[in-house]
């Protein structure tokens, strides 16, 4: 049989092990997302905000293209140069038209944000423009995944 504890142990034994769990969980909410990818932190950024926007349902008022978007992009995104900066590029284009002012502003030069958009874009094509040695059966994928975000 076990020797018994005072209430004080026992109770000190218990705020030690809550305090260890509540460290562990605050670690594991700081720990980055399994499904990153490689990149800076605004590129991570703005593929993530697709991330949120395709898993809403992205298209679902044209036809349900949501595991398009939700699963095939992001997937090809891990793997492929050029889907990525487009995805990226989309993600920020997006993020651009949610942020917009209304119509009939004072027409402002382009911020740094539309930029980086185009920058991301021009990324794409590059890495793109690359693969035109491969035959086209491999690469018909990814291009068509980047015309569309495009």
């Amino acid at each position: 049989m076990p020797p018994r504890l005072k209430d004080g142990v026992k109770v000190a034994v218990q705020e030690r092990c809550l305090q260890v769990w509540s460290e562990k969980q605050a670690l594991r909410m700081l720990r980055p997302i399994v499904a990153d990818i490689d990149g800076t932190q605004a590129e991570r950024l703005y593929f993530h905000r697709f991330r949120r926007v395709a898993d809403a349902g992205l298209c679902n008022h044209v036809t349900n293209l949501t595991s398009f978007w939700s699963r095939l992009a992001p997937q090809l995104s891990h793997s492929d140069e050029a889907v990525k900066h487009a995805i990226v590029a989309l993600g920020s284009a997006y993020h651009i038209y949610q942020t917009a002012p209304p119509p009939g502003g004072d027409g402002a030069p382009p911020g740094e944000l539309e930029i980086f958009t185009i920058q991301q874009y021009s990324t794409a094509m590059s890495k793109l423009s690359s693969y035109a040695h491969v035959p086209m059966k491999d690469r018909i994928t990814v291009t068509l995944l980047c015309c569309v975000s495009f």
